[in-house]
């Protein structure tokens, strides 16, 4: 967003984009299921997101198969899905209008329909996921606070933006009023943009080219254009009588994203977990999945894993949670700062959890997010 890092609605990365999606050999089509009892949800769903450094994607998923689209770049693929029992699922490339991206080359993703779609490219040393939200055919009608945690840009370092707190003025003016935070939670500065139109659930400036895709269900994702990064969001949930403890009792799936902003390439892992107390704090213990296969074959690496240690209970006078993420396999803690919400339709809602921290005490960042999977 040249300069201007609007985050205008938003998610916890422990996810998490494309770029690419390159490689997968060895990915299996048909649209038919993962096996082992495992059915493909039915449906018809429409997506549009972000992808670090800042590429705007547009999907839509079937009972079987799906289309992606990289406005940005101007290329298009397609092909067919499968569920799987790890409860990610698992795509195959069958068509691609770029040479970067071959037929029987594939990606994971995880979803919850109508609401948001996380991808993971399968491309070792560059996996960038796609952030991205359902969109809602309306504007909303009132005005609303909200809260997100920066995709990294570039050019990202400690001392840029990385969550931020803010309010709307909508419809009258289209107006979003944010106060940025970095990483250490220190406040940076307040923001105003005020230039947007609306159309086709997208909030689109006028003169910086950032673009904000709204869905019904509370989240957003902000795209801020090539190379400028983007935000995840959420419409703020009053959740202070809320003990954290009770919103990491289910079992959670996401991803970890951590990015290199001078070359510009990122990895990107697949985790599964849920709520243990450890060392006497609240936690949510994720098994990782080490490698693709382990994806299909829902194999976690139980003895290494991954803790994110909360600080607090949502929400803090900011909206923020504290946290330290700390991996398990040399008890290396890496502090972040996290947004906790409630997303989906009303009588189905589940919780989400974004974050942002350093990556092992550099300067390069890390996004994580997190999706309710279970009851």
């Amino acid at each position: 967003m040249k300069n201007v890092h609007f985050c205008a609605i938003l998610i916890v990365l422990f996810l998490i984009s494309i770029i690419s999606i390159i490689g997968c050999g060895n990915a299996t089509g048909g649209g038919g299921g993962g096996g082992a009892g495992v059915t493909n949800r039915s449906g018809i769903f429409s997506y549009a997101g972000t992808q670090s450094p800042g590429d705007t994607w547009t999907w839509t998923i079937s009972t079987t198969e799906y289309t992606g689209t990289n406005e940005s770049l101007s290329f298009t693929i397609s092909g067919t899905w499968d569920a799987l029992s790890s409860g990610f699922s698992k795509a195959t490339v069958t068509f691609s209008s770029t040479t970067e991206i071959a037929a029987g080359d594939g990606f994971y993703f995880l979803e919850i329909p109508n609401t948001a779609l996380l991808v993971k490219p399968h491309n070792p040393g560059d996996e960038r996921p796609i952030i991205c939200t359902s969109l809602t055919t309306f504007e909303p009608a009132a005005s609303f606070r909200f809260l997100c945690v920066k995709i990294p840009d570039a050019g990202w370092n400690p001392s840029s933006h990385a969550i931020a707190t803010g309010d709307s003025t909508v419809p009258s003016t289209r107006t979003f009023h944010l106060n940025w935070y970095l990483i250490t939670g220190e406040f940076a500065e307040p923001q105003t943009a005020s230039d947007f139109t609306f159309s086709d659930g997208t909030f689109t400036s006028t003169s910086i080219g950032a673009k904000v895709f709204m869905t019904n269900s509370n989240i957003f994702v902000e795209d801020d254009g090539t190379g400028e990064g983007g935000s995840i969001g959420a419409i703020y949930e009053d959740l202070s009588g809320t003990p954290i403890r009770t919103v990491l009792s289910h079992t959670f799936k996401g991803f970890r994203y951590g990015y290199d902003s001078a070359l510009q390439t990122g990895e990107t892992q697949a985790a599964t977990g849920t709520y243990a107390k450890i060392d006497g704090f609240d936690a949510w213990k994720g098994n990782p999945y080490m490698t693709d296969a382990d994806i299909d074959n829902n194999n976690t690496a139980g003895t290494f894993g991954v803790k994110i240690t909360f600080e607090a209970n949502p929400q803090q006078p900011t909206g923020f949670v504290p946290g330290i993420v700390t991996d398990l396999s040399n008890n290396q803690p890496e502090n972040v700062q996290c947004v906790v919400s409630k997303v989906g339709p009303a009588g189905k809602q589940k919780y989400v959890i974004f974050g942002i921290g350093l990556k092992n005490s550099t300067v390069q960042p890390f996004n994580f997010i997190l999706l309710q999977t279970s009851n």
